[in-house]
């Protein structure tokens, strides 16, 4: 916190809790909410639906799709499958064969 003249000026007409709060404000913006949570640690974050299939359509059929020619883009927009999925199952069976 920078003092300067106007700064002293202000703390004379102010009370000690606003000065508490406003230094609190000033030193990095605006409070949080809700305290940090020191005592929990880090985890990975578990992805559970990556895409919402539509009903019928299986992964290999979306799979199916883009052996026919068809672009992973157009295969997710047909079945609800998302591309990165359809690519990442490619991808498992080119490195199979």
């Amino acid at each position: 916190m920078m003092i300067n003249r106007r700064s002293l000026e202000d703390v004379a007409h102010i009370s000690p809790y606003t000065l508490q709060a406003k230094v609190a404000m000033s030193a990095r913006g605006r409070r949080l909410r809700y305290p940090p949570r020191i005592n929990v640690p880090p985890s990975p974050v578990t992805v559970r639906f990556i895409s919402r299939p539509k009903p019928g359509w299986k992964l290999s059929d979306a799979v199916n799709l883009v052996e026919q020619g068809y672009t992973p883009a157009h295969a997710e927009r047909v079945t609800g499958w998302a591309a990165s999925v359809i690519e990442a199952e490619l991808n498992k069976r080119s490195d199979m064969q």
